[in-house]
């Protein structure tokens, strides 16, 4: 599946955005939580 360049942008925009962020007392980073709802987006056709 070929993804859509405003889909990367937002991609991309949201993962700089979050760099260096962690969930809250956690070792977990943020942008964890992007990749899943990501993955789930694209499950249901998103791109």
């Amino acid at each position: 599946m070929a993804l859509s360049e405003r889909f990367r942008d937002v991609l991309s925009y949201a993962t700089e955005a979050d760099a260096g962020q962690m969930h809250e007392g956690t070792p977990i980073p943020s942008r964890a939580h992007l990749f899943g709802v990501t993955a789930i987006a694209l499950e249901y056709g998103a791109g």
